[in-house]
């Protein structure tokens, strides 16, 4: 009977995720719809990301801030926008973070979950209603 419960331990043990490292969200990643992409950086003990990449800005124009709920911020530019800021690493994943969503002007409760492979979920929630996205790291 030990022995089963041992190996029944261990069969769990190698489908259990393996625990993501602090810096396994560090890099650039592909959002959900792959529009855009965003850089995630250590930021002293947190992780903050900057959009970098806009898949439908032309070539020489610089698309704004626009829907920004504060009127003095409309006139910045998307890409280099600081949307992931705040998380703090626990359990293997990074929490209590918030992500700004530049399409509605909105900035939301966020986790960020690291998977194996290259794969992310950014975890965006307005209250009890989360949605999750899984997004890609740029190779």
């Amino acid at each position: 009977m030990r022995y089963l419960a041992v190996a029944f331990g261990f069969l769990l043990a190698l489908a259990a995720p393996a625990e993501a490292s602090p810096e396994s969200v560090v890099g650039e990643w592909f959002t959900g719809s792959g529009g855009g992409r965003v850089r995630i950086d250590k930021c002293g003990e947190s992780v903050c990301g900057a959009l970098v990449w806009l898949r439908e800005e032309p070539a020489g124009e610089t698309w704004l801030d626009t829907r920004n709920k504060n009127e003095a911020l409309r006139t910045r530019p998307l890409r280099g926008l600081r949307i992931l800021e705040g998380f703090r690493l626990r359990d293997g994943k990074w929490v209590n973070g918030r992500v700004y969503h530049p399409e509605n002007g909105n900035t939301y409760r966020a986790e960020l979950i690291p998977q194996t492979g290259d794969t992310l979920v950014m975890k965006g929630c307005l209250g009890p209603i989360c949605q999750d996205q899984t997004w890609r790291r740029v190779r």
